[in-house]
């Protein structure tokens, strides 16, 4: 493989934008667009859940690469979500993206959590070692196993569980089962777009946390992404708190490195009505 570029801050949120779009497009095609809505602002994604204001599913991603986030920009976006009916929203700003902190909290913004994203060059990732626990690939027949697994591990609530398999056996898409003890005790899912992969969905069963089934995951990833010919891989966890990540830990013990912390700031929608 010939020496790959790092990914930029930009290639890593519009893949992330590409594959919600597709997860929460698809999940939207398939249950109706009244239980999700899905717009593209450029390359941004715009997502929308009418079953839960869980931030992944009603959130901009990848809003200020193409160009700088404006006020107006904010108030259509507002409207917008107001449209949906949504009380609550979500904007992720990396910082690398043109989006000024200060006119999210012009407009109402809060700032809440963030997530830190994590990416590997494949071709510095020598010797990996062999995976402890069996990796399997999961089919389309398994989506309700797979949905089960990580929707109720990752607390998805249950009517949106649906969206997290919405892709399961098409391009570009794999999902995974760890096994252990002749059963699926851990999953995760990775996305290939050219030259980069995303890395998420991921959850294990409480009772074999800490047993290798995530750090298997993670190699058997790396190892497709690699063979699928791609370059870089990125992913993301949460940051480490008085309490240890293990996920964090696992992901840079395995070469991944932090690129950046990327803050969401939450807006509130005083008066929202059901659309049309």
């Amino acid at each position: 493989m010939a020496a790959s570029t790092p990914p930029r801050a930009a290639q890593v949120e519009l893949l992330e934008a590409d594959v919600w779009a597709e997860l929460h497009g698809q999940f939207a095609r398939d249950a109706g667009n009244q239980f999700a809505v899905v717009q593209r602002r450029g390359h941004a994604t715009i997502l929308v859940s009418a079953a839960t204001d869980a931030v992944a599913v009603n959130r901009a991603i990848g809003l200020g690469f193409e160009q700088p986030l404006s006020a107006p920009q904010l108030t259509d976006l507002r409207a917008f979500y107001q449209r949906q009916g949504k009380g609550r929203w979500f904007v992720e700003c990396s910082p690398d993206a043109a989006i000024d902190p200060a006119d999210l909290l012009g407009a109402g913004g809060v700032r809440g959590g963030s997530q830190i994203k994590l990416v590997a060059r494949l071709d510095t990732l020598a010797n990996l070692p062999s995976p402890g626990v069996e990796v399997v690939e999961a089919l389309p027949a398994d989506r309700a196993a797979y949905m089960d697994l990580v929707g109720s591990t990752l607390g998805v609530p249950e009517p949106v569980r649906p969206g997290i398999v919405s892709t399961i056996g098409h391009p570009g898409w794999h999902f995974y089962f760890a096994v252990a003890e002749s059963r699926a005790v851990a999953g995760a899912a990775m996305c290939v777009q050219e030259a980069g992969a995303w890395f998420g969905l991921a959850a294990t069963l409480p009772m074999f946390r800490n047993r290798g089934a995530q750090t298997a995951l993670l190699l058997r990833r790396l190892q497709d992404a690699r063979a699928a010919g791609c370059q870089w891989v990125s992913a993301e966890a949460s940051p480490e708190t008085t309490t240890p990540n293990p996920s964090l830990r696992n992901m840079k013990r395995l070469g991944l490195r932090e690129l950046y912390h990327r803050p969401w700031y939450g807006f509130q929608n005083e008066h929202s009505r059901p659309s049309a």
